[in-house]
């Protein structure tokens, strides 16, 4: 379960499997007030498995009319395995972001050189149309030579390892790494929960993981 935290993200995470638990086989992430705090859900791989040269796909669905709201399906570097220190330096994975009432999903890529040396500072991103109301299936490929989005088995982005020979100094690919999954639920960027739109969730029926190449 991820535990509370200073990063946007992670203040409302309550670290309880109140807020992430199984019902009828699947994996549940609420956001709610109790007591009169806001307390959200997420659960993450974090020194217990993670991954490279495979295919990520996670079922998914949440609800939409809750505007201050995020989802996120998203692979952050293990540490003891990061290829450059620091964020965005050691790359970060985002399958699947919602929020701000939008209709469509938004999967992005962050690294130093995205972020940083091409001056994108919100990462390079697809947008993507999904079904409202129901479960979609958001994935990646994660290899050594490109990273590809899919939402519902449809490409929506595809970045490659350029091999630039001043590799340590552009850091372009810190992809290389070993990273871990993580599912949550919480404010959506930077912006306060309301009321309003609480109690939310998001709901996951099946995460498969497939191996790509040796």
């Amino acid at each position: 379960h991820v535990p509370y935290g200073t990063a946007a993200w992670q203040i409302y995470m309550s670290g309880s499997p109140d807020q992430a638990y199984v019902k009828d086989g699947k994996l549940i992430l609420s956001i709610e007030k109790k007591e009169g705090q806001v307390v959200s859900g997420g659960i993450k791989t974090q020194d217990k498995k993670w991954f490279n040269n495979c295919r990520i796909e996670v079922c998914a669905r949440f609800v939409e009319d809750a505007g201050s709201i995020g989802q996120a399906i998203w692979l952050m570097p293990e540490p003891m395995y990061q290829i450059y220190p620091g964020w965005p330096h050691g790359g970060e994975i985002d399958i699947m972001e919602h929020s701000y009432l939008n209709d469509y999903v938004q999967q992005t890529l962050h690294s130093y050189y995205i972020d940083i040396h091409q001056e994108t500072p919100s990462g390079k991103a697809a947008y993507a149309g999904y079904n409202k109301g129901t479960f979609n299936v958001y994935s990646a490929d994660l290899t050594d030579e490109e990273i590809v989005f899919y939402t519902n088995g449809k490409e929506t982005m595809r970045y490659a390892n350029q091999h630039f020979p001043n590799e340590s100094e552009l850091m372009q690919w810190p992809f290389r790494g070993q990273y871990y999954l993580i599912l949550s639920i919480g404010a959506a960027g930077s912006s306060e929960v309301q009321d309003a739109d609480i109690p939310s969730f998001m709901e996951v029926d099946w995460v498969r993981v497939t191996r790509l190449g040796n």
